[in-house]
């Protein structure tokens, strides 16, 4: 009760402050979305942008002072001529929610530099105060701005909303009914002030127009520039009403006790991870956890309940897949719901993609996921896919030897392993797996070590060495690395080790 009320009180001083935004109001297109979750006791929002056009030249970071921006709209564009007309930029363009406008770069260096002069000529020898400082930042960013290029660029933000939300529950309604309509969808933070979940649009736009020397790229084109920035303003709008009318028909999110932790449970709650609208803590469900859960744009049906993903392991999938030559062919041992092969078959030019994996409602995970692709993209253009189910030490006899130029063995962890020398580091995986790479070929393969055994890792290369030297082989070891920051227990990481293997 005490943090509900707690979030209660938030709200209230929240939105009693004044809009520190530049425009000092909700834009128009956004008022219905915001005022909606304001009128829910489970929210409120802290910022939003209807979405909004704009040229600009500099850093494209509005943050740093090399960067300026003219002909900020919120709305359709009516003149594409005067809009677009780069000679007139420090003029005033009427109709477009463009009254304020800045000067231009060469202005605005001009104004800087007699601004330098006139303090310098006036302050004190050995005076450095933070007028000093400064006028030094000022100087330093004229200094970039006329060494820079002339290149002006268009650019297009799509809408884009941050909520607070009073619990997990609350947050997991919203990112279903976000996800909708939008893509980009995410949770941020994680204590009793800043369940914040964020949610962007994907009509985003950023193309030059003109070249270094400043000459424009579309000299006449200006109906086609005005089309492409109107007709994104009219699709984002589109998706906001949508929005809105996926919010009205949430069920309003119950208060959850469950997840109102203090002490040393609220310490322990604070490290989580976010799998599709599931956010994972500490604390055992009730109902089953399936999701979909959304990857560098791939969908992927995860039960949580049934088999284990991590989405702290997204930045090692995509690191395998620059690996992958076009035309390999690739065995996928241990694939678990298939996020490796999900993200292969997207991102990759292979021809072949073997999968094994033993646990009946992970593979019943990964077909749903291909299904659901090809019920999107169609089959055109995939490598040709087989999916087992068993043991891979039973099922490698189904694949002829030296078959695979690539294998990836993101194999579980099992009792014993790591420093510990208890277990034999999946020695009979590996003796199933390494006679099934081709001269040449590479493996993956994944180990569990402690924290002072990186980053040489001597044991698992040992072990990789050994076993590669008892079926004939010679191996050398590419890299050898920790799948990710994270531990995976008291000072215990997943590591990656990629091998090659070659006839002695």
């Amino acid at each position: 009760m005490a943090a509900i009320q707690g979030f209660e009180h938030r709200k209230r001083t929240f939105l009693s402050k004044c809009d520190k935004s530049s425009a000092g109001e909700i834009d128009e297109k956004a008022r219905e979305i915001c005022a909606e979750l304001n009128g829910r006791p489970a929210f409120f929002t802290t910022s939003s942008c209807a979405g909004r056009a704009f040229i600009w030249r500099g850093d494209g970071v509005k943050s740093t002072e090399c960067f300026s921006r003219w002909r900020v709209t919120h709305d359709l564009v009516e003149d594409a001529r005067a809009y677009f007309d780069l000679a007139t930029l420090d003029e005033t363009v009427e109709g477009n929610d463009v009254s304020e406008q800045a000067p231009s770069f060469w202005t605005q260096a001009l104004l800087r530099l007699a601004s330098l002069c006139t303090w310098c000529q006036s302050s004190r020898p050995g005076w450095r105060g933070r007028k000093h400082q400064r006028q030094e930042r000022a100087e330093v960013a004229d200094k970039r701005l006329l060494e820079s290029d002339a290149v002006y660029w268009l650019r297009f933000e799509p809408f884009i909303l941050h909520v607070c939300c009073r619990d997990l529950v609350a947050a997991a309604a919203l990112m279903a009914a976000a996800r909708r309509v939008f893509k980009n969808v995410g949770l941020q933070g994680f204590d009793s002030s800043k369940l914040i979940v964020a949610i962007w649009g994907d009509e985003g736009l950023d193309m030059p127009l003109t070249n270094p020397d400043g000459w424009p790229l579309f000299q006449g084109e200006h109906v086609w520039l005005q089309s492409l920035v109107n007709s994104r303003h009219q699709r984002n709008w589109g998706k906001i009403d949508r929005f809105t009318a996926a919010v009205r028909e949430m069920e309003e999110p119950v208060p959850s006790a469950e997840l109102e932790p203090t002490g040393e449970a609220e310490r322990e709650l604070r490290h989580f991870d976010v799998v599709g609208d599931v956010a994972i803590v500490n604390v055992k469900p009730k109902e089953d956890l399936a999701t979909t859960h959304i990857e560098f744009g791939v969908r992927m049906i995860i039960d949580l309940d049934a088999c284990f993903f991590s989405p702290r392991l997204a930045g090692e999938r995509q690191r395998l897949c620059q690996a992958v030559q076009p035309g390999e062919k690739i065995l996928v041992a241990f694939a678990g719901c298939g996020p490796e092969v999900l993200q292969l078959l997207a991102h990759t030019e292979a021809s072949q993609i073997a999968v094994v994996e033993l646990n009946g409602a992970a593979v019943k995970c990964l077909q749903r996921s291909l299904q659901m692709i090809r019920g999107e993209e169609g089959p055109e253009g995939r490598a040709c896919l087989e999916v087992l189910e068993g043991d891979i030490r039973q099922v490698a006899s189904h694949f002829p030897r030296g078959h695979f130029q690539r294998i990836l063995a993101p194999r579980p962890k099992n009792p014993g392993d790591g420093d510990l020398e208890q277990g034999d580091g999946g020695v009979e995986f590996l003796q199933a797996l390494v006679p099934l790479l081709a001269d040449g070929g590479v493996c993956h393969w994944y180990d569990f070590a402690a924290d002072w055994e990186l980053p040489a890792c001597k044991r698992t290369c040992n072990i990789l060495n050994t076993e590669c030297m008892t079926l004939g082989l010679s191996c050398k070891v590419l890299r050898v690395a920790a799948a990710n920051r994270r531990t995976i227990a008291e000072r215990q990481y997943r590591v990656v080790a990629d091998f090659q293997v070659s006839k002695s």
